[in-house]
Formats: C-alpha cells, structure tokens, sequence
C-alpha cells in the first residue's frame, strides 16, 4: 500500500512539475506576444527589410553666361531578377546566347561565354537580385534595354538599374578651386562647399528587402518618399574671360618661373567677381601649374607698395596736397637709429610732390611724408594714420561665399611688437597680412566714388529653371574716405600709368586708360627670413581699374618669386592685367565711344566695302542708301573705290584654271569663291584676307592647300 502511494505521489509530482512548465511556457508566449511582441516584430522587420536614402540629384553651377562648370550626371549599377516568372525556360535559353554576346560586346570586360555562364548559375540560384555591372553610363543603359530578354520590360525582363550620381566640372581645371568640392567629413571647398545645403537637395527614402546573404532589393517599384533635387546655382564667373584670365596668368608664370600667382577681376559697382584665377608650382619646381590652392582668398601677406593707396588716403584726409612736396635724399635714408631704406631708382628723385611719389613709388618719399605727420611726438601720433586705415574696414574680413578666408592684420599701437620702425614699415606695405582679394576691395572703393561693396561669386539660385533667390550687391562700407579724397586718389593713380617716368606707364597708349598701382614687395621666405637661400624672394603686383574715367572693372594681378631676372610689378604683373583688360574692352560694346555719325566718313568719303560679288555688292548698297556705280552682276568678283560722291566697282579679272586674287574679300566670299574652285582653304584670323601663299594667277591644282591671313 505504502509503494502504491509512494508511486501515486510520484505520477501527482510530475504531473504538478509538467503543468507548472507547462504554464511557465503559455506565460513566456504570453508575455513575447503581448509585451514584447512590437520589439520582436521591429527586430524581424529589421533583419528582412530596411529603409535607405535614395540620393537626390545635386544641382548645377553654371557660369553667368549660361555655360555648366559643375554638374551631376546619372550612372548606373545594373543587376537582374534571375528568378523572374516571365522569363521563361523556353525564352531564356532561346535568347541568352544572343544576350550574352551583345553583353559582352558592349562593355568588353568578359567574354561572351563569361556571360552567359554566370547568368545561368544565377538563374539556377534563382538569385533575384543578381549584379551585372557597375558604373553604366546612360548610353550604355539604353543600348542594355534593347538586349534580348531585357527588352521585355522594366519588370517581365528582370533588368534592375539602380542610379547613382556622379559630379563632373565639363571645363575641367578652369576656375576648379572656385568651385570647389564637398565631401562629407572633409572641409568644404569654393562654392560647391559653401552651398552644399541648396546644391545637394533632399534625399528620399525607400524600403529593401533581403533576398540573400548581403543582397537587397527594392520591396516595391515606387519609393516611399520621392527625393527633391537640389537647387541650381548661376556664379558671376564669366567662362571666357575666365579662359584669358588663367592664360595669360599661366603664361606669365611659366615664363618667369614663379612659385604662385592669381588674378581676379571684379565688376566695381557690384562686387561680382567675373574671372578668378589661381594657379601655383607643387613641391617639385618642374612641376605644372595647377589651383592647388586659392591665392586670392587664403593666402594673405605684406601688400607691398599697393598698400601706398590707403598710406596716400591717410595723409590726404589729414590736409595733405597731393602738390606737398618732401625731399627723398638722393634716394637713401635711415630711420628709427640706422633702419635704412633706398628707393630702386639710383640717386632718388630729388624733391617731389606727394603725387609724384605715388607714380613713381618712392619709398623713401613715402616714409617722409607719414613720419612727418603720424609720428609719434607729432600732432596726431600714429593712432590718427591707423584709424585712418581702419576706419576703411581693410582689417576685418569680407565675410565672403568661398570658404577659407584669410583674416587680415594691420599692426596697431596697443601691438606687442609696436616698436619705432612699424610706422614707416606700414606706410610701405609691411608688417601686414592682406589678401588679395581683400586689396582688391579697397580699390574697387575707390573706382565705386568711395562706397565698398562686397566681392560676391553668386547672381542667383533656380529651381527648375525659375529664380528662387536674386544676389544683390552688399555694402561693407558707405564711404572709406570723404569724396574729396577719392577724386584726388584717382588722379594719382592715373598718373601711375598716364604720366611719363610711372611705374606703369608700360600700359599707357590703350584704346581705353587705366589706373592703378604696381607693388614690388620683399616677401619672407618662411623660416629662412627675407633673403631665402641667399636671394631675394619678390611678389609683384599691379592693382587697379579701368576704363579710369568710367570704371567698370577693377582687377588684381599678383605673381610670387620671378625668378628670371626680371621681378617689378609692371613687367611681371601688368601684361596679364593688359590681357584680361583688352579681353573686357573687346568683348563689351558699351566701354567703347560712339562713334559721331556726322563725322564718320567726313575724311574718307563714303563707307569701305569689301571686294565681293557684284550682286551682293550692288544689294548692299542699294539697301543702305550709298550712291555706287556698277555695269556687272552675278558672280563677278568686285573691286570697290570710296569716293566722296559715289561707291565705284570695278571687276577683278581672273580666269577659272587660275587662282584668283581674293585679297579684300571676306572669309565667307573668298572660302566660296576658292573651294569651288577645287582648293584647299586654311583660314587665319578675321576680317578681310590680307595675304593668300598661292600667288594669284598660279595654275589651280585640285586639292591643292591655301592658307588665307585674314586682318
């Protein structure tokens, strides 16, 4: 009985034990169902299926005459649903061999047999999410969507393109650094990098799903939420003048062998920057040019004798004439107990006037003149000459778009290194880290009747074509120095170049005048002091405007360390800002004077007319009004004789198996008259042919080259 029990109790025990797991079980479901049943589920969801940003396309910058200097095009990873249901047993093996061999033909990289191979093994895998190629280009997208099986259809065919973007600058190194890039967790570079937020847009966001061991796919056709594409952005760079500005900046370089240089032209009464180039040597010296750095924007250092511009303004403001005069001591001094200066011209310049001074660049005239007047011991002291200086805003930065801005510094009295030299040093350009941007800006002031505008590289933001965002111009400064002043700047800085003896007179006897100032500064070579190497390390410079009585553009021109001999700001500086400056004038209609129609043809009679066909010839005149004398029409070759009362034409002989004399015709008359004749025609220049290399009269041998200089 007591074993009966015993065993009863046992069976009652287990039984207990397998309820109470039992129970523990439907609790544990229990509490994973309905407590923690939406973590689970979220985790499940998140090991099938996840959610990426689908990348929005970034917006253009296109130069101000509507060229593209950066833009986004699509390129493509092509991958293939090898288990999709239309494509059949029957079709696949119909068609794959064709597929295959077109594959293979097109991108090259495998053989057809390849091809065909490994779709195959996918289409056994059933592999739905198969990568057939990467990096696709559109062209090559539609030529793959034509392909046998794939022309099916975007689903039936099992062909998945994924797009991606790819930033590409169509003018390559022009004006790059201006540009710029971004890159995420790098510094931001030029405009790319300072309008990332409008260029890059909104990125949308779509649901994958896992269909095999690191592959996804899209769970549904359409995307959560769309992406919106980044706004476009029109710069004030003007491509063309941008292309002369880095030509003759490179040419310049390579000729004198200099270690950097940049040149920036600015429109005055805007501030918008047109043409900004930057171009610098890598650490081997007989490396090429290229913008490793932006110059104008991050690199600032002692100005030189440009910075004679603002010492001028300070004197001028405090009652000096411009007709002042002071004695350079035959061009040597010492100052501060046997600090020496010398000026480059042997012997001085005698007495000369504060005007004088400033075209010519005396130094030593200069430090007269502001010792004489900001010394210390004087009645205004130092303090007046640098709060003269400030009071133009040249110590602080620009605040411009373009990332990197070097801050400016001008030595002021509460300066630790204050000491009696800095005054006369300040008033030469040294003991300062300036831009050249930032110089450029105090210039252009004065060219703008004294109101600073901020240089700015942006006219507008599109969206889809339509202005969302106008740039206007931005005052810095009302007036960095009362009118007065300005004007008697002006003529001072026109002397520099008009004047006989300036220091730019190289650019005098243009169609149009220029102002402006030349600097040949002394530059420290890092830590080998100011005599690098044992020589001499020079930057020179030419600043300015131009046309002087109406300035429209101001412009820098800047080139460290020439080192062939020759390192004055105008021989240096000032051909690359005469390039940049006839590119202006030849391009703008509105730099150049009208032209007085009473006294147009006052000397010459009537107006010349190129030798043509007489029927254009006798057209011409007709439409125009001009009274002409012409017996010939139809393809006679013309010859015309302004005379005061009529056109006079007269017919060029010529005879067919003979070329013909074409000198006077235009390009498009003479290109005519000569291939239908059977030769060969190289143009050169514009305007009306000036010479031709086959003597006229020389028996015509077909095909035959002819080279035409055109005026």
């Amino acid at each position: 009985m007591d074993q009966k029990n015993d065993i009863l109790w046992r069976v009652y025990l287990i039984g207990a034990a397998m309820f109470v797991f039992g129970f523990a079980i439907i609790g544990r479901v229990a509490y994973l169902q309905f407590v923690q049943g939406d973590y689970w589920k979220a985790r499940a969801q998140e090991l099938t299926t996840r959610t990426v940003d689908i990348v929005a396309e970034r917006g253009n910058i296109f130069s101000a005459d509507g060229n593209l200097l950066a833009t986004s095009y699509p390129i493509y990873d092509l991958r293939v649903d090898a288990a999709a249901k239309s494509v059949t047993k029957a079709i696949f093996n119909r068609d794959i061999d064709s597929l295959a061999y077109q594959l293979s033909a097109l991108f090259g990289d495998k053989s057809r047999k390849q091809y065909k191979q490994e779709l195959t093994i996918a289409r056994k895998r059933k592999d739905g999410y198969y990568l057939l190629k990467r990096n696709v280009t559109y062209g090559q997208l539609k030529k793959v969507k034509r392909m046998p099986i794939f022309r099916m259809g975007k689903y039936k065919g099992g062909l998945i393109e994924e797009a991606k973007s790819h930033r590409q600058k169509p003018y390559d190194l022009l004006a790059s650094r201006t540009i710029g890039y971004y890159v995420q967790g790098q510094k931001p570079v030029g405009l790319e990098g300072f309008y990332d937020n409008i260029l890059r847009g909104k990125n949308g966001k779509r649901v994958m799903r896992k269909i095999s061991r690191g592959n996804w796919k899209p769970l549904r056709s359409e995307n959560e939420i769309e992406p919106r594409d980044g706004y476009d952005v029109v710069s004030t760079i003007d491509i063309n003048i941008q292309d002369v500005a880095e030509a003759a900046l490179m040419k310049q370089m390579v000729l004198h062998k200099c270690d950097y240089g940049t040149a920036v032209l600015m429109e005055v009464a805007t501030g918008e920057i047109k043409a900004i180039a930057n171009l610098m040597r890598g650490s081997n010296r007989d490396s090429i040019y290229r913008e490793y750095e932006n110059v104008a924007v991050g690199k600032a250092s002692d100005p030189g004798s440009t910075f004679k511009l603002l010492s001028a303004m300070a004197l001028l403001e405090e009652g000096v004439q411009p007709t002042d005069s002071i004695s350079t001591h035959g061009g040597k001094i010492t100052f501060c107990n046997g600090v020496p200066m010398e000026d480059s011209h042997p012997g001085g310049y005698g007495t000369i006037t504060l005007q004088r001074a400033f075209e010519v660049s005396s130094n030593t005239a200069f430090i007269g003149f502001v010792q004489k007047h900001f010394a210390k011991g004087t009645k205004k002291g130092p303090e007046a000459f640098i709060r003269r200086i400030y009071n133009t805003g040249i110590h602080q930065p620009l605040g411009i778009e373009i990332p990197g801005e070097a801050k400016p510094y001008i030595k002021n009295t509460e300066d630790k290194t204050w000491s009696c030299p800095t005054l006369p040093m300040l008033s030469l350009g040294y003991e300062m880290n300036i831009t050249p941007l930032q110089t450029l800006a105090i210039y252009n002031a004065v060219a703008n009747g004294g109101v600073m505008v901020k240089p700015h590289f942006i006219k507008r933001v599109l969206d889809k074509g339509q202005v969302i965002k106008e740039a206007r111009p931005e005052i810095l400064n009302k007036q960095i120095c009362s009118p007065q002043t300005i004007e008697k700047l002006r003529r001072m800085m026109e002397g520099v170049v008009q004047s006989k003896g300036g220091t730019a007179s190289s650019l005098k006897g243009l169609n149009y005048t220029i102002a402006g100032k030349t600097g040949t500064a002394v530059v420290a070579d890092n830590n080998k002091g100011y005599k690098g190497d044992g020589k001499k390390i020079y930057r020179a410079s030419f600043v300015g405007y131009f046309p002087a009585d109406k300035p429209q553009y101001s412009c820098i021109v800047l080139i460290n360390n020439p080192t062939e001999g020759q390192y004055y700001g105008n021989v240096i500086a000032g051909p690359v800002f005469k390039e940049i400056a006839d590119k202006v004038y030849s391009t703008s209609l509105e730099l150049h004077k009208e032209m007085d129609k009473d006294s147009l043809f006052a000397e010459t009679g009537l107006p010349y007319m190129k030798t043509t066909f007489s029927a254009e010839a006798n057209a011409i005149a007709t439409k125009t009004g001009v009274p002409f004398k012409n017996p010939n029409d139809g393809l006679v070759v013309m010859e015309t004789v302004s005379t005061k009362n009529e056109l006079k034409m007269r017919a060029r002989v010529s005879k067919e198996e003979f070329v013909p004399n074409v000198k006077g015709m235009g390009m498009k008359d003479a290109l005519y008259l000569l291939e239908n004749l059977g030769l060969s025609v190289d143009a050169k220049g514009m305007g009306k042919v000036n010479s031709q290399s086959i003597t006229p009269g020389t028996k015509i041998e077909k095909g035959r080259k002819i080279v035409l200089n055109f005026s």
